[in-house]
């Protein structure tokens, strides 16, 4: 059994989620071809000093009406959003807005609350929308988009709407949200409880106590306690060989791969280790979902592990260009990473990951292509924005240029042109990954009366290919079998040790198909066939091969 197996449910998060969103399509707030309109409207004329009070003092909200796109919403929910974002006094705050605040039907094409980025250190606007993008084209994230935000009729500019992460994600991504809910909500400021550790955060690194874990965490839903956590920290540095029996490991590394590649520090990978979401599915492990990237692409600059021993950890720009791939390997304070990357088989998917994520979107033009739209798509709304945090010239250079006296934001293209440079040759990633040349299906054969009942696949392998599997399961199922494949001939393969990988599968009872990917593995480095099997699966039926 393939060491990635646990319970045939490998991979099962991103899998079932993405197929859950396609179900409900794109929302129009979420369509990135325009830029969308908010207008709030509150009796308070003195709306900021009370959203500050509110937000310093208290968890209430200002009622008023929102109209977003159009659309007329009476006794919403207004406050300032939670986080490192907010600051006092500022004209610039990200906002909350509860469209369910006195009627809990009340919903925006199914949403029920609205969360504005204010974009804080990030001069060119796209750094939220623009990663959101990109991780959604590799795990369960949130969305993206434009608002133009105006309150009591006050243009308040440009702001990132961000896709709440509530029931609403849970039950498009998960189809159920029964399971155990933890937001990851660290003080960074505040001194931790008396017998817990100092500057954890949410690394997850084993206390025994639960409330240790309560200052970092807090539960969100579900009918398990911060106990659960306790668990997970236990297993992830003291029974590292229990791992995949409590978190779903493809997800969680796609997250840590994507938080490297695209220097994104303001999360698990840097000083804070926050900015996700721990979510317990059906199959009984925690999938993390990422959360907060207007300091993404090098913004944050603190890696938590100090330079030397009297230089802090903030990196500059080419410390950030040339940022260890294998970063927290061998660090115990980051048991997600450095316990994942203890696992060879979990080593070379995660180098995968960040291999794939290289090569498809920073080797190539994507990056700049479209950090160039979205921009052109916002700069007519940035001019007329009196509360904008930089000038319109600090936003045209912020691509290619660092910007700033004294928090110095590199420039996204500036950053990851050089990065992408410093990957590619990388000892780690230089190794090529096996190529999965075709994947057949035996089919009846011409004239036979013998119909076909089960499927016999073959798969041809180049390059030094160690061991193959297919993951497959009915067309009606939540959970994936895995299967290793064989070369040995007589497996559906036509010689011992030709790079032809076979297996004959069964056909499930009252089943029109299976849906499936493949998986082959060298000694470096892992694929798959299709690539972007998070969100297309091939599918075989009994009828095609008959």
């Amino acid at each position: 059994m393939h060491p990635l197996n646990f319970r045939f449910l490998f991979f099962f998060c991103s899998l079932w989620s993405f197929a859950s969103l396609d179900a409900v399509a794109q929302t129009d707030l979420f369509d990135n071809s325009r830029v969308h309109e908010i207008r709030l409207t509150t009796a308070q004329a003195n709306w900021r000093e009370l959203l500050d009070s509110l937000r310093l003092y208290g968890d209430g909200a200002l009622e008023g009406t929102a109209v977003i796109d159009g659309k007329t919403y009476n006794n919403v929910g207004i406050s300032y959003r939670s986080g490192t974002s907010y600051q006092i006094n500022a004209e610039r705050n990200p906002f909350h807005i509860q469209l369910n605040y006195k009627s809990a039907n009340q919903n925006h094409q199914g949403l029920k609350s609205v969360k504005l980025s204010s974009a804080l250190r990030d001069p060119s606007m796209v750094r939220e929308v623009l990663g959101f993008e990109i991780a959604n084209r590799y795990m369960v994230a949130p969305r993206a988009s434009y608002v133009t935000l105006y309150v009591n009729d006050d243009y308040r500019g440009v702001y990132a709407n961000v896709e709440a992460i509530d029931d609403v994600f849970l039950s498009n991504r998960y189809a159920e949200v029964n399971g155990a809910f933890f937001k990851c909500t660290p003080d960074l400021r505040s001194t931790a409880p008396t017998g817990c550790m100092q500057k954890n955060f949410g690394n997850l690194r084993f206390e025994a106590s639960t409330t240790c874990y309560e200052h970092n965490f807090k539960r969100l839903s579900g009918p398990e306690t911060t106990a659960q956590l306790v668990e997970l920290s236990n297993i992830l540095t003291e029974r590292k060989d229990l791992v995949g029996s409590v978190l779903n490991v493809d997800q969680t590394l796609r997250m840590l791969a994507f938080n490297n590649v695209f220097v994104n520090l303001s999360s698990y990978t840097g000083q804070y280790s926050h900015n996700y979401y721990l979510y317990k599915d059906v199959s009984g492990r925690f999938c993390p979902i990422i959360w907060d990237m207007n300091l993404g692409f090098g913004s944050f600059k603190n890696t938590g592990e100090a330079i030397t021993a009297s230089v802090a950890s903030d990196l500059d720009l080419k410390g950030l260009q040339n940022m260890s791939p294998l970063l927290h390997a061998n660090n115990p304070d980051k048991p997600l990473i450095s316990t994942l990357l203890t696992n060879e088989d979990f080593k070379r998917l995660y180098l995968s990951h960040v291999r794939q994520m290289t090569y498809e979107l920073v080797l190539s033009s994507y990056i700049d292509t479209r950090a160039r739209e979205l921009q052109k798509l916002i700069r007519p709304y940035m001019s007329n924005d009196k509360y904008k945090t930089y000038s319109i010239e600090e936003f045209n250079n912020s691509l290619d240029k660092t910007v700033g006296s004294k928090s110095k934001i590199p420039g996204i293209l500036e950053l990851m042109v050089a990065r992408g440079k410093f990957l590619k040759k990388h000892p780690a990633l230089t190794p090529l990954p096996p190529v999965i040349d075709s994947v057949d299906f035996a089919k009846r054969e011409r004239f036979s009366n013998i119909p076909m009942e089960t499927y016999t696949i073959a798969v041809k392998v180049d390059r030094f290919p160690k061991r193959v599997f297919v993951y497959w399961r009915s067309s009606q199922d939540r959970f994936f079998q895995v299967v290793e494949l064989n070369d040995n001939g007589v497996n559906g393969d036509t010689l011992a040790n030709d790079k032809i990988f076979g297996l004959t599968l069964p056909a499930p009872a009252g089943t029109a198909e299976i849906e499936y990917y493949i998986l082959a593995e060298n000694a470096a480095l892992v694929t798959f066939e299709p690539g972007n099997y998070i969100k297309q699966l091939r599918r075989i039926s009994l009828a095609e091969l008959n």
